[in-house]
Order: structure tokens, then sequence, then C-alpha cells
């Protein structure tokens, strides 16, 4: 169920209202962020006031590093999944080297000037400011001097381990789609255009969708995975090829091609969905087209039964 939640860039709330506030990139907005979200949402509305989360683009990690395909969910995707839990207002500050030099202290000494907090809530592993320094024993205090009530939310552990964006990417990274089901409270998953590719698929019987691959987006390890199709509000079996298509090309270019079962229509602009369940195999290079074919018949008998006994 979503709400009316309102995005903005930059600091400007739509008044100067107090509000219960938490700052972080809830990359993924996994399982942990959901469940501090949960109690934002229910301290601001104990209080009568609003719930904001407060977030930086880049995520600082990337301005530093510039590494590409870095990102579990998108703009659209992370809009789309805060819309739903229910936070009322969302600011994104553009994370630049100002930003990046500024001080912890400093940096909350400016937030309490532009935002009227009422209360602040943080990830246990929460850090900010310059060289890291801001720590939440350095938010307690300052929050302690100003009378702003502060909450460290701990973190969920799932398997004796945090529950985290950097374990979703290290599960992804191995191919463990289920694994990061379970993070992230649903499937892993993609939202692109279907784009025109090179007919490679069409022309041996087994017509793929191309799909437009965001550059910053994460790519789970090149494999063959049993999918979710979800196009024109339907939701259909699908087998995913991630990787470079050895069998054909030497060009290490990586490409995502769907094999939507039980659907022949032509989809070319569309917008796809695409949710990975399970991984079937690595990525192999084919002796002939005729084995390459074969097997497919193969990964997507494996994808009808994954089906069929229901997602576990």
């Amino acid at each position: 169920m979503s709400c009316d939640t309102r995005f903005t860039m930059g600091w400007h709330l739509r008044d100067d209202a107090p509000v219960w506030l938490t700052i972080g990139n809830f990359d993924g907005v996994h399982l942990g962020h959901q469940a501090l979200l949960a109690d934002l949402i229910r301290l601001a509305r104990q209080d009568n006031t609003r719930s904001v989360l407060l977030s930086f683009s880049p995520n600082p990690k990337v301005f530093f590093s510039g590494e590409k395909g870095f990102y579990l969910s998108t703009p659209g995707e992370k809009t789309a999944l805060l819309s739903r839990l229910g936070i009322d207002d969302v600011l994104i500050i553009a994370f630049e080297q100002k930003l990046a030099n500024m001080a912890a202290t400093d940096f909350m000494a400016e937030l309490t000037q532009r935002i009227n907090l009422k209360g602040l809530v943080v990830g246990e592993d929460f850090v900010f400011g310059h060289n890291r320094q801001g720590t939440t024993e350095v938010l307690a205090e300052f929050c302690g001097k100003h009378g702003i009530p502060f909450v460290v939310f701990p973190e969920l552990m799932m398997d004796g381990e945090p529950v985290s964006s950097t374990r979703i990417r290290r599960a992804l990274n191995d191919g463990k789609v289920d694994e990061a089901r379970r993070l992230l409270g649903r499937p892993y998953a993609m939202c692109a255009k279907v784009i025109s590719g090179e007919q490679i698929g069409k022309s041996i019987g087994v017509p793929t969708a191309n799909l437009e691959l965001d550059p910053d987006k994460f790519l789970p390890k090149r494999g063959v995975y049993a999918t979710i199709a979800h196009l024109r509000e339907k939701d259909y079996p699908a087998v995913t090829n991630v990787g470079v298509r050895p069998t054909f090309s030497e060009q290490e270019i990586v490409s995502v091609e769907t094999l939507i079962l039980d659907f022949n229509d032509d989809i070319y602009g569309e917008e796809l969905r695409v949710e990975f369940i399970q991984c079937l195999r690595p990525e192999q290079k084919f002796d002939s087209v005729q084995a390459l074919t074969q097997q497919i018949e193969k990964d997507k008998l494996i994808t009808r039964r994954i089906f069929e006994n229901g997602l576990k």
C-alpha cells in the first residue's frame, strides 16, 4: 500500500512542523531498513509529527570510489519501495566535496537549523561526517545537549549476521539470489525497458527480451536464473541469462536476456520487471547451437517445476 510520500531534492520540507528523522542511504530497502523505518513511523505518529528520511545522492561510497554497478535499488525503485512503507517525506541531499569535508557536528548544526527536529533514529552501524567521525556516540552527545530524543535502532540479525546491503551484494555476487530474497524480504529485481538485440534467441527458436541496463544497477553473478517476469500487470515464469553469451561471442559485454514462458507478444519499448528467484546454473559456452537449445529446454523444465512446487 502506498501513501502520499513527498520526495524532494534538497533540504526543502513542506513546512517547519516538527519531524522525526532518520539519515542513511537505505540502498535496497532490506528487512533491516524496513524494521528501522517502521519504528520511525511509529515514533512520529506517537508524537503527532511527520516521519522524514534524509538520504544522499550519490551514495558516499560511490562518490569516493566512482564504482559502477553499485546500487541494489535505482532511484525509481527506492522511491516506490519507500512510498509503500508509508514515510511522509524523503529528502535527497546532493553529496558533494563540500559535504564530504564537513565535520559531523557542523552537519548536525546545519540540519537542526533547516529542520525542526523532534527526534532522530539511526541504525546501530550509522556513521557520517568527515573521516566518518560522526558515530552514534557523537550523535547521542549532540542530541542530549539540544534536548532531542535519540534512538539507536539495533541491527537486524539473520543466521548470526547483520542484514545489510553489503551482505546482499555479496550474496548476489555469488549467485545466491535466494539468500538475497530472504534478506530483502522480496525477490531481488530489476526494472528496464525491452530493447532490440541481435535477434540470436529468435533465430534459434527461443526469443528473449533484451533489457536496457542501468549502468549503476548491481547485477547478480553471471548465470542462468529462474525468474518472474512482471509485464502488463501479470506475472509469468521466466528464464533469465545474465552474461556475455559465450556460445556466440568472444566480447565481454554483459547483457540480461529473459525468456518469458508461454508468451510470444512483441514487447519492444515496454517496461519489464524481472525478479530473481533461483540460480539454475553458471553461464557456459556450448559446442553447438543444438546443445544450447537442449539445455534451454532443461532450464525451462526446471523453472516450471520451481513455480509448480511453490517458492520457498
